[in-house]
C-alpha cells in the first residue's frame, strides 16, 4: 500500500466519502453504485482512492467518462497535491477534567473516563467538549522539581474540573500536604474552580458505577 492511498484513505473518512456495504436478503453483497467493489466483494483502498478523486476533483473525469480505480488510483498517488477537501473544521470549547485519586481506584479512574467519552459522544454537535486528564497518562516526565510540582504545573492548574474519588487510602504525602490528592483539590479550592469529590465504600457500588448509563 503506497503512503499516498493511505492517506486519501483517512481523507475519505473524515469528509464522510465511503459509502456503506450493504448485505442483500440472499446474503451477497451490494455497494453504493459510485463506489466499485473487488472481485472478492470487497471495497478495496484503491476503489475508495479512486471515489475520492472522481467525487471531489474535476481533472479525475475524462471526455469519455469517469477513469476506473487503477487510473483514479494512480493519478491520486502522481497528482495528491491537488486533492481538494470540501469539509471545514469544527471549532469548540473543551473542559479539561482531572481525576484526582489515590492509587487504589484504578477502576473508577477507568469510569469516569468512559462517562467523559459517553458524554462527548452523546453531545458531539453541541460544540462543547470534555478532556479526562490523568497523571498517568498526560503528564510527561521532568527534572528539576518533585513529583508532585511537576504534575501541578503541567495538568492541575490548567484543568477546569476536578473529580476526586477516595476509598481505602488517601495517598502518599507530599511535603506540602497529606497526599497529592490532596493537595490537587486544595489547588483547585485556591483557585475556585468546581471541585466534586466521591468516596467508594464498597465494590458492589463500582458495579453498580460500571452498568449505568447516567454518566
Amino acid at each position: 500500500m503506497r503512503k499516498c492511498e493511505m492517506e486519501v484513505m483517512s481523507v475519505i473518512a473524515g469528509t464522510g466519502g465511503m459509502k456503506r456495504v450493504n448485505r442483500q436478503a440472499g446474503g451477497s453483497r451490494q455497494a453504493d453504485k459510485s463506489v466499485p467493489v473487488s472481485a472478492s466483494g470487497c471495497v478495496t483502498i484503491r476503489d475508495l482512492v479512486a471515489l475520492a478523486m472522481t467525487k471531489h476533483n474535476p481533472t479525475s473525469r475524462t471526455d469519455s467518462g469517469t477513469m476506473n480505480a487503477d487510473e483514479a488510483g494512480s493519478a491520486a498517488c502522481d497528482g495528491a497535491a491537488g486533492f481538494t477537501l470540501h469539509a471545514m473544521p469544527k471549532q469548540g470549547i473543551t473542559y479539561e477534567i482531572l481525576i484526582a485519586s489515590p492509587s487504589d481506584v484504578v477502576l473508577e479512574r477507568d469510569i469516569v473516563s468512559a462517562c467523559a467519552r459517553d458524554w462527548n459522544s452523546a453531545h458531539s454537535t453541541s460544540g462543547v467538549h470534555v478532556r479526562d486528564v490523568r497523571w498517568e497518562l498526560d503528564a510527561i516526565p521532568a527534572m528539576g522539581d518533585t513529583g508532585q510540582a511537576v504534575i501541578n504545573h503541567q495538568l492541575v492548574d490548567d484543568a477546569d474540573i476536578l473529580i476526586g474519588i477516595f476509598k481505602a487510602r488517601i495517598g502518599t504525602p507530599t511535603g506540602i500536604s497529606a497526599s497529592g490528592t490532596i493537595e490537587e483539590i486544595d489547588r483547585f479550592i485556591a483557585a475556585d474552580k468546581p471541585v466534586m469529590v466521591y468516596f467508594q465504600r464498597d465494590r458492589s457500588h463500582t458495579t453498580t458505577i460500571r452498568s449505568s448509563s447516567n454518566c
